[in-house]
């Protein structure tokens, strides 16, 4: 499955971040000892992870915004697609690449990883996630997939170092 360059900076934006967060600020105790849960269901394979090394362009580099309640739900999301309702909306934008339409949406909320993780891990489940994977590891939350063949989903989920607040970014798109 080719990959689209949007796709492939808001992973590399991720990664980033997700790296970002690895530093021991939240103040874990420095156990050393981190709680893990690695799932791939079957049907899974692991997703190429070169096409993510790709250096984006200049003009494909999303725009940001501060958090605002008065940022949408981007109508073209699933209306089964679970968002907390205390969701905050950081980033929701809509866009076509190579005629596919493109969803990213970001958002904080109050609600911990753990809850966040069993959330959207059901909802992988429900949706029998394809061609991808289900990861929670250190209060960090990945997916990655195909749904139905028709649609990609990749999310990825942090706890941010604003105590008791944590992240969300979906990229939805066709395939």
């Amino acid at each position: 499955m080719k990959r689209s360059k949007v796709l492939s900076l808001i992973t590399m934006v991720s990664i980033s971040v997700w790296l970002g967060a690895c530093s021991d600020e939240a103040g874990d105790g420095g156990s050393g000892a981190p709680a893990s849960v690695d799932q791939t269901w079957p049907g899974m394979a692991a997703a190429d992870q070169q096409e993510a090394l790709s250096e984006p362009e200049a003009d494909e580099l999303p725009a940001s915004s501060e958090p605002t309640s008065a940022i949408a739900r981007p109508a073209e999301l699933p209306s089964d697609f679970p968002i907390p309702d205390d969701a905050v909306f950081v980033t929701a934008s809509n866009s076509v690449n190579e005629g596919k339409k493109v969803i990213l949406l970001n958002f904080t909320t109050k609600k911990s990883m753990d809850e966040l993780a069993d959330l959207y891990q059901a909802y992988a489940i429900d949706k029998k996630l394809e061609d991808g994977s289900v990861t929670f590891a250190d209060s960090k939350l990945m997916i990655e997939g195909s749904i139905d063949k028709t649609h990609s989903i990749w999310l990825l989920g942090t706890t941010l170092s604003e105590a008791g607040v944590s992240q969300i970014t979906v990229t939805w798109s066709e395939n």
